[in-house]
Parts: structure tokens; sequence; C-alpha cells
């Protein structure tokens, strides 16, 4: 399942971030969001715009495009 299916307020662990942009998916590391991690989709924008993600009490915003490159699995 990938992100942009997730509703908003549930939590879910990221399982494969491989087909987002290498770029991207450094910046994600960087901000501890990799396989693995827990997070919670705390908002979901309308008109296709970003994603709002809660990991460790950071709140990151992710575009739709980059969330379509992860795989996650609700827990």
């Amino acid at each position: 399942m990938l992100l942009t299916e997730i509703k908003q307020g549930d939590r879910v662990r990221i399982i494969d971030t491989a087909n987002v942009n290498p770029i991207v998916q450094q910046r994600l590391v960087d901000l501890d969001i990799m396989e693995g991690s827990v997070v919670s989709v705390k908002r979901i924008l309308p008109f296709r715009g970003p994603i709002a993600i809660e990991i460790d009490g950071q709140c990151i915003g992710i575009r739709r495009q980059e969330a379509l490159g992860i795989q996650v699995e609700r827990i």
C-alpha cells in the first residue's frame, strides 16, 4: 500500500522507499524517515497537495509525487 492511500490519523510503518528519487530518499533518511520507521498521517491537503506526517514529534510535509513512491503498512 502506498502512503497516498492512507487516511488522515492512521499510523503506518514504512516498508520501502526504493521508488523515491535518490536525493529525496537521502533527505528522508536525514529526517529519520526510512524503512521500519513508524509515522502518523496528520493531514492530507486538498487538490493533490502535500501529505503532512509526524515522526518523533516532528511534523514533515511530503509532496504527493514522493509519497507515491513510499510503501507502507498499517499498524
